[in-house]
């Protein structure tokens, strides 16, 4: 089989207009980069700082990099988006339009004869009261439908303050709760457990039992690659 590669966390949209440009052009670089030898790629969330589907109208600014993913599709590389915690509001665009299969949860899979948990890492320790209460709201599928009403600039300009909104509800608890979960992952038969979220790239072995955090493609730029060999922390150098 061909390699399979596991980014997170890029959070296109944050950022000033001159870091965006670079970071969009690494990304698409990346992207093109693995075409010849990817057979899957894993995206484990919060790709887009924030997202909404409206029903005729996407962002602009992320139009290169959805582009190129589909580009990626149709080459015959396998994408999995896996929701983060930036990730409320996604219908069906990515998968019917750009080729993506989408999932809400984590994902329990075999490849290459070694079982893989997969999550972006949000949700996986227990969560301050006004978190839970924050993305419930967001989740909520009448304040999704009123959403709609919005203009797509005044969606737009909301959902970013929402998002800044969610990082400050997001109380850091450090990385060693993604290990200890990586841990009892480890106990349930799982051979590599790889998760985002931290924007801490880390890669623990235990035996031939590995986790792996992808970091972040904002200041890292690291990823994840993984082949009938093993699996490997990697960052992308331009």
């Amino acid at each position: 089989m061909g390699k399979v590669y596991f980014i997170a966390d890029a959070h296109l949209g944050v950022e000033s207009a001159e870091r965006e440009a670079q970071k969009v052009e690494r990304l698409l670089l990346f992207l093109e980069t693995i075409r010849a030898e990817a057979a899957h790629l894993f995206i484990l969330g919060d790709l887009f700082d924030f997202w909404f589907e409206y029903r005729s109208v996407i962002p602009k600014d992320f139009y290169p990099v959805i582009s190129e993913l589909h580009r990626l599709a149709k080459s015959g590389v396998d994408i999995h988006y896996v929701c983060g915690n930036h990730d409320w509001w996604q219908r069906d665009f990515f998968h019917q339009s750009v080729g993506m299969e989408v999932s809400q949860g984590p994902l329990d899979i075999v490849l290459s004869g070694r079982r893989l948990f997969l999550a972006h890492g949000d949700g996986l320790a227990e969560r301050h009261l006004g978190d839970r209460v924050f993305n419930k709201m967001l989740r909520n599928r009448l304040n999704i439908s009123l959403f709609t009403f919005l203009h797509p600039d005044l969606g737009m300009s909301l959902g970013r303050k929402l998002s800044r909104l969610s990082r400050r509800n997001n109380r850091q608890m450090g990385t060693d709760f993604l290990l200890d979960f990586a841990k009892k992952r480890f106990l349930e038969g799982f051979d590599y457990v790889i998760l985002a979220h931290t924007h801490s790239p880390t890669i623990y072995r235990e035996g031939t039992r590995v986790y792996v955090n992808v970091g972040d493609w904002m200041k890292s730029f690291t990823y994840a690659e993984m082949d009938s060999s093993g699996i490997e922390l990697r960052q992308f150098m331009v």
